[in-house]
């Protein structure tokens, strides 16, 4: 099963991201201090999230990231880390299921 790791900490966020991944038959957790991210297949980060960028950092060749699309600024940063995959916060939910491929 593939296994998935979330840091979002905005609720009605979490929410949906969680609601599409069981609609596809997917098992979500959330970041805790002790969640080891090497032990995951995808980490989807949320760009607001405090710990975002930190997390891009470690390991950005599981991340999926995403923001506003305002936020060209911060977009591009997590491309430049070497994101897998950033997009608009929209196009994220529109594109979910077929990300975690």
């Amino acid at each position: 099963m593939t296994k998935i790791l979330a840091v979002i900490n905005d609720f009605i966020l979490s929410v949906k991201t969680d609601t599409i991944l069981k609609n596809h038959s997917h098992k979500l957790e959330y970041l805790k201090e002790d969640s080891k991210l090497d032990n995951y297949d995808f980490i989807l980060v949320d760009l607001s999230d405090k710990r975002a960028i930190d997390i891009i950092k470690t390991i950005p060749n599981k991340c999926i990231a995403f923001g506003s699309h305002l936020d060209i600024e911060l977009l591009n940063q997590a491309k430049e880390l070497g994101c897998k995959n950033v997009l608009a916060r929209s196009k994220f939910f529109e594109d979910l299921p077929n990300l975690i491929k």
